[in-house]
């Protein structure tokens, strides 16, 4: 039935070139594999499909699913970095489907390593990731200059992306150089024919949340919302009238936000900062409640209390203090007993309506272990003995059920329930709980029934008394279901003599070791057992279907609800039409878990409904594919002097890129660790002719006598801290008459190396203001370029080629390689004359002098205060001959 589907996909996009938009969990990957195939099979031998954003797990997955498909030919290549050029070579004369990344696939279309006569296509994989600057776009532009014929297909199922910002579908559509858009959502008309025809017997069940997760959630929620008021008052900018609060609950709202405010995100200050950063940890902390047993969430919320984001305004809120005493409560109650009076304690930081505790001489404190637990595990339990019931009524002893889940925490937590149950579970975790806590007193508390008073413990806290060993409740064991865990990639039983549970990943088997997993089962129950299969819910497109395919399992538990995962399972029940198969889909009762994963559908659908109404209305290029000739293709890529830009849907840094038709020269030799940067796809847009090398010496080599080293303002620091940035420029000023460090700043961040807040404080030596100021003293021939884009980087670099000569490739790739002669370049050892640089009361209005008058450091560090004053006058011989008589004990060194 999928391949219906998929013929169908084929169909609409076989003779057009164009970006298909899945709806989540389709199968994207699926779709462009059958296309391949289709297209090699009407091609020559040795044609080349090229692949791009083709991750190695996607193209094991890949190779498995055309090979069980009998369709070998299309299995995908991966090329990577451990290729040799001559390998490559070879690879490519062998032709099929390639996978390659955007750096390895520029410099083969660079140095012509690719027949491109022999690349019929290319297929793009996450279309929603090329962007006018990325590397993705940079490979599609030098084949299609090269290769006006060859087809250029993207695929996606990410149609959320595709409608933000201000046409950014046509932007994505520009890069790819594709004029069509294929809308395949859950809701059209062949994709329902295909997957409900015979639907799977899906059973929701909700689980209602305790009344302590209730109010902790809502109180969430409540904190959600004034951090949103506290955003829009800090900020008029940042227009929140259409925003619901379910989107605060994405990871994407931060995105939205900083889209807003991008034109004045680096004037920004904390009181629009911390806000957003309040929402994100506000999201993490409701998905935990969900996730995490009561200690573990528990322990999160009490990092609050040590983490820099105690500050926050929204911890001082009545909503924080509601958060903070339930989830303690959640895990344990504890009591003040004082002089036969019994009353609520409250642990230091936590009080309730203005009242604290403060402990008096013989008080104690009480606590009692409450240790709730997670209202799913029960469900899931229940879920479990219906499977057991129905194996029996089937007479199928043992039947076996696949348990998705979203992450590996979940997965733990489960196999440990299954195999410990609930309550031991918690009881072990909580005595680890008591053990790892800082203070004295918890760390004696799991001594049974133990009770410390203040002369005992000190100021700083109270007594405690507590018994574990009756937590349990009695016959538990008794009761304990027989269920075996096995591997998610084969079908044996997995609960081997080791007592290790094996949790399927997202590449593969994790093995857990755990030392406590009884797994005892009466004779009622262990004459069947139910075979359960954890696995992790992954990114890898198909992996959930592959499982299933493997496995065929007779029931399937949703235990964390995903869009993907559900239309997998989907996938799974059309391909199997005859086979029966029940979906128990879990979820928590009127909770944020729940709305995420009906939001998400919806985000879906809208995106979809305004992806068709935006193209009815989509302004195509003329030359959107890129199949004109040179001289036209270049007037596509680039704006002109005037600034006129491509047209509608081009970013405005685009717009102000020069031309270099007015440059005589344009050859630019590029070391190799730059081709991923966006700086080069910009300047080939731009009309330069780029020659990857693998350079020693600096990043760009403009002409025989200018060398630029780019650095962005995070690799500034790391530089400056390893000290490789001194060796860099050792070596460009020794080489080239004008060495550069252009300096690349992100257009988030504020355009200088230091704030004024920053300024205003005294400078210390280890600031990276410091440590260039010290790096243009010491190279006083080195020039900095400052940039906020990649777009003016890209003029400043040509406009430095004006007038130059062409760069020597040859010389470039080996200049430096050579080991360093003391008697080369007139006799001057260039280590030793950047170390007098270095020395106080030298500087380049005497160190000639000092070159002259003395052979050796040494010599020059033996003469007396009389010699110096000779060759650097009063003053200078008075500096560095008081740096050189003092005391090295009794300096102040300074460690960064």
């Amino acid at each position: 039935m999928m391949k219906r589907l998929y013929d169908k996909i084929l169909e609409e996009v076989r003779d057009e070139d164009g970006l298909v938009v899945l709806g989540h969990g389709l199968g994207a990957s699926f779709a462009f594999t059958n296309l391949v195939d289709s297209v090699l099979k009407d091609s020559p031998e040795g044609s080349i499909v090229l692949g791009l954003q083709i991750s190695p797990a996607l193209a094991a997955e890949l190779s498995r699913h055309v090979i069980e498909s009998g369709k070998s030919s299309s299995a995908p290549r991966l090329i990577t970095s451990e290729y040799s050029i001559p390998e490559r070579r070879e690879v490519y004369a062998s032709g099929g489907f390639l996978a390659a990344t955007a750096r390895i696939l520029v410099h083969d279309f660079l140095r012509s390593v690719i027949p491109v006569n022999k690349v019929v296509g290319i297929i793009v994989n996450d279309a929603h990731r090329v962007q006018e600057t990325t590397a993705e776009a940079f490979v599609l532009r030098l084949y299609r200059k090269n290769n006006k014929e060859g087809f250029i297909k993207a695929f996606t199922e990410e149609p959320e992306v595709l409608r933000k910002g201000f046409h950014n579908c046509e932007k994505i559509m520009r890069s790819l150089y594709v004029r069509r858009l294929f809308l395949w959502p859950r809701f059209h008309e062949i994709v329902q024919d295909v997957l409900d025809t015979r639907p799977a017997d899906v059973v929701e069940l909700t689980q209602p949340m305790t009344t302590s997760m209730m109010a902790i959630q809502q109180s969430i929620l409540d904190v959600t919302a004034f951090c949103l008021g506290e955003l829009k008052r800090a900020n008029r900018n940042v227009d929140l009238t259409e925003i619901k609060i379910e989107e605060a609950l994405y990871r994407s709202f931060h995105d939205i936000i900083k889209n807003q405010l991008e034109a004045v995100w680096h004037t920004t200050g904390a009181k629009v900062r911390q806000p957003l950063e309040d929402l994100k940890f506000l999201r993490k902390l409701l998905s935990n409640l969900h996730k995490l047993d009561c200690i573990q969430f528990h322990e999160l919320v009490e990092s609050l209390r040590q983490g820099d984001g105690f500050q926050s305004t929204w911890l001082m809120t009545r909503e924080a203090d509601i958060v903070f005493t339930l989830a303690r409560i959640r895990v344990y109650r504890s009591a003040l007993r004082s002089s036969n009076l019994m009353e609520e304690y409250f642990p230091v930081g936590e009080k309730e309506n203005g009242k604290e505790n403060r402990l008096q001489d013989g008080d104690s404190v009480v606590v009692s272990p409450v240790l709730e637990l997670n209202p799913k595990w029960n469900l899931l339990q229940d879920v479990l003995e219906e499977i057991e019931s129905d194996g029996k009524r089937i007479e199928n002893p043992n039947p076996r059920a696949i348990i998705f889940v979203r992450d590996e925490i979940t997965a733990i937590q489960i196999s440990q329930f299954l195999c410990k149950g609930g309550e031991q579970m918690l009881v072990d975790d909580f005595e680890r709980f008591l053990k790892h806590r800082s203070n004295r007193l918890y760390r004696n508390a799991i001594q049974k029934s133990m009770t410390h008073t203040k002369e005992d413990i000190g100021d700083s806290s109270g007594g405690l008394q507590t018994t574990l060993t009756q937590f349990s409740r009695p016959g538990e064991e008794n009761k304990r279901k027989a269920y075996v865990i096995v591997r998610s990639q084969s079908q044996e039983m997995e609960k081997n003599d080791e007592g290790t549970v094996t949790v399927a990943g997202s590449s593969g088997a994790a093995t857990r070791t755990e030392d406590t997993f009884p797994i005892s089962a009466s004779s009622e129950t262990a004459q069947t057992k139910v075979e359960i299969v954890l696995s992790i819910v992954s990114n890898i497109p198909g992996n959930v279907k592959r499982l299933l395919d493997d496995l065929q399992p007779s029931f399937v538990v949703i235990y964390d609800p995903v869009v993907h995962c559900v239309r997998q399972v989907e996938m799974y029940k059309a391909d199997h039409p005859g086979q029966q198969l029940r979906v128990y889909f879990v979820t928590y009762e009127e909770s944020v878990e729940q709305k995420r994963y009906l939001y998400s559908v919806q985000r879906e659908q809208e995106a979809f409904e305004a992806l068709i109404r935006e193209k009815e209305t989509m302004i195509i290029h003329a030359n959107q594919e890129g199949r004109l000739e040179d001289e036209q293709l270049d007037e596509t890529l680039v704006g002109s002097e005037l600034g006129i830009g491509r047209s509608l849907g081009v970013d405005r840094d685009s717009r102000l890129l020069k031309s270099a038709k007015n440059i005589p020269g344009k050859k630019i030799v590029v070391d190799m660790r730059e081709l991923r940067s966006s700086l080069c796809g910009i300047l080939h847009g731009a009309g330069m002719d780029l020659v990857p090398l693998t350079l020693p010496i600096g990043d760009y080599i403009l002409s025989p006598s200018i060398c630029v080293e780019r650095k962005s303002i995070p690799d500034l620091v790391s530089s400056f801290s390893s000290g490789r940035l001194f060796n860099q420029v050792e070596k460009m000023t020794r080489y080239y008459k004008t060495p550069c460090l252009l300096l690349e700043f992100d257009q988030s961040r504020p355009f200088c190396l230091a704030t004024s807040a920053e300024l205003d404080k005294q400078v210390s030596i280890s600031s990276v203001v410091a440590k260039t100021v010290i790096l243009t003293q010491q190279f006083p021939q080195l020039r900095l370029l400052w940039c906020r884009t990649p777009f003016e980087a890209a003029n400043l670099l040509q406009e430095l080629k004006i007038g130059e000569e062409e760069p020597d490739e040859e010389l470039a790739a080996t200049l430096g390689l050579q080991e360093e002669d003391p008697e080369a370049d007139g006799g001057i050892n260039h280590r030793q004359l950047h170390f007098l640089r270095t020395l106080p009361g030298i500087s380049n209005r005497n160190i000639r002098k000092v070159l002259e008058s003395v052979s050796t450091i040494k010599e020059l560090v033996e003469l007396p205060l009389e010699e110096l004053e000779k060759i650097l006058g009063n003053s200078d011989a008075k500096v560095l001959y008081e740096f050189l008589s003092a005391d090295a004990s009794a300096m102040d060194v300074h460690v960064d």
